[in-house]
């Protein structure tokens, strides 16, 4: 009834100030200012003599309270440092965790452990973590390992190692417990290490050593081949020959292609040339060998490779030679590999001299071919008596594509002023040798007896009339007076044929 339901409330009322003896004002008829002013030993026996109360009358009546009133006085004997008591109460209360903190808490990891094992399974990971923590911080590493591994808890050691800066015992422990975090702690080692600088860069080889004593040798060159020192090429050549070195030796061809592929340009790129050609020959990999070496300007051995080990590239190789020699200028060493293009490259420079000396060496059309260059030249320039004197050492060629550059230097000569006197003798006389050697090529070509070939006879008809009168003006007896000198030159009766003869051809 009512009485009873009164009765129940006064009995929480008192419950609970009993069980919170610290709580000032609780709904109990004691004065707890003045409990406090006792000596330290009085209070205790008084705090543990209201728990014996409240044990007492929650065991009469609220029995179901009997588990908080233990957590209470558990955590009271906390406080006080009572320790193993408080792990009693608290295993009483149904809280066995709160006894494996409190002993953590402690730094009394044996106990924990006791606990947790006895009472608490799930705490007992509580428990190896903790340790291992507690290890770490007095730097006992092996220790601080061996129980996160029993705790399966081995991301925590990568995570201590790498805050400690133990970077190979994070990669160690990663690589053997947590292989699929290993590329991505990897990565963030060489970023570490990047941020270092030198002293970075000599962590990395020491990991890439490592890998290699551990047998882990694609790690190692991963770890070879991410060193970046750009002041030491020396430092640099070592670590790639390493990678290629270890890759060939112990990781299989196309493995091993393609680090060379990394490995190869960089090496031509710090001027190691005939150690990328190497290193490439042992892949069988001939087209990156013979680029190597004629990056390098080794034609001789380029040209060995391909000759020896692919002859498809000879072709390659003598294309690209030629290339280099004409940028280089080197068009001496072009004659014995392109005859043409060096004699081209001449023509460019205005060698003439070494170019008709080259081609002469040919065969006669060669010659030509460059003699009427030369002589097209020599025209442009004014200097025709120097082509004709051209023609007259090498010889006229009955070539129809020519006949345009031996009448225009006809023309020149008739027209040009002073040739009327006994000095132009030998101009007159080689044009009419180079007309006259024309004519009698001519005769032999399919060329005779066309209107060109009778043009050409004429033009050597009026060349040695011209050449005929030279040499009279240089004979004293035929002339006995000036005014009869000119009298005779102009009195000659061949000087009105050749008028004729030039008049009929339009010159």
């Amino acid at each position: 009834g009512p009485s009873a339901t009164c009765q129940q409330g006064s009995l929480h009322g008192l419950f609970g100030a009993l069980i919170q003896p610290r709580v000032c004002g609780a709904p109990f008829p004691i004065c707890w200012s003045q409990v406090m002013l006792f000596p330290s030993c009085h209070f205790l026996y008084f705090i543990c003599s209201m728990f014996d109360f409240a044990f007492e009358l929650a065991r009469l009546s609220l029995k179901q309270k009997l588990p908080e009133i233990h957590f209470k006085y558990g955590s009271f004997l906390e406080d006080e440092g009572k320790f193993e008591e408080a792990e009693v109460e608290f295993v009483k209360a149904g809280k066995p965790k709160e006894a494996v903190l409190m002993y953590a808490h402690a730094q009394n990891w044996a106990a924990a452990q006791r606990v947790a094992e006895a009472h608490d399974p799930d705490s007992v990971l509580i428990v190896l973590v903790g340790q291992a923590d507690a290890a770490f911080k007095q730097k006992e590493f092996s220790k601080a390992e061996a129980l996160l591994l029993r705790a399966q808890r081995l991301d925590l050691a990568v995570k201590h190692y790498k805050e400690a800066g133990m970077w190979a015992d994070a990669l160690r422990v990663c690589k053997e417990y947590l292989p699929g975090d290993l590329e991505a702690l990897q990565e963030a080692y060489e970023r570490e290490a990047a941020k270092k600088g030198p002293r970075g860069i000599e962590g990395i080889l020491e990991q890439a050593r490592e890998w290699e004593q551990a047998g882990e040798y694609s790690r190692a060159v991963d770890c070879y081949l991410k060193v970046r020192d750009p002041g030491n090429n020396t430092r640099m050549e070592k670590c790639w020959m390493k990678a290629a070195e270890l890759s060939i030796k112990f990781l299989g061809q196309p493995r091993s292609i393609e680090v060379m592929r990394t490995v190869g340009p960089q090496l031509v790129s710090i001027g190691k040339f005939n150690v990328a050609a190497e290193l490439y020959l042992n892949l069988d990999m001939i087209k990156e060998a013979i680029d190597a070496f004629m990056e390098g300007e080794e034609w001789n051995k380029a040209k060995r490779v391909a000759k020896e080990l692919d002859p498809r590239y000879e072709e390659y190789v003598d294309q690209h030679y030629k290339e280099y020699l004409k940028d280089q200028g080197k068009v001496d060493s072009l004659v014995g590999v392109d005859v043409m293009a060096a004699l081209d490259m001449y023509v460019e420079r205005e060698q003439w001299e070494k170019c008709l000396e080259t081609a002469a060496k040919q065969n006669y059309k060669v010659l030509h071919k460059y003699v009427a260059l030369y002589a097209t030249h020599l025209i442009q320039e004014g200097s025709w008596d120097k082509a004709v004197a051209l023609y007259v050492q090498h010889g006229t060629p009955a070539n129809s594509q020519n006949f345009n550059i031996y009448k225009r230097l006809f023309v020149e000569m008739v027209n040009v002023a002073g040739m009327n006197n006994a000095e132009a003798y030998s101009s007159w006389a080689d044009l009419r040798d180079l007309l006259f050697n024309l004519c009698e090529n001519l005769v032999k070509s399919s060329d005779a007896n066309t209107p060109a070939h009778e043009e050409f006879e004429t033009m050597l008809l009026v060349s040695h009339y011209y050449a005929t009168r030279a040499a009279a003006q240089s004979i004293k007896q035929l002339v006995s007076k000036r005014g009869q000198a000119q009298a005779i030159a102009r009195g000659c009766p061949w000087d009105c044929v050749v008028k004729s003869l030039m008049a009929g051809m339009g010159v």
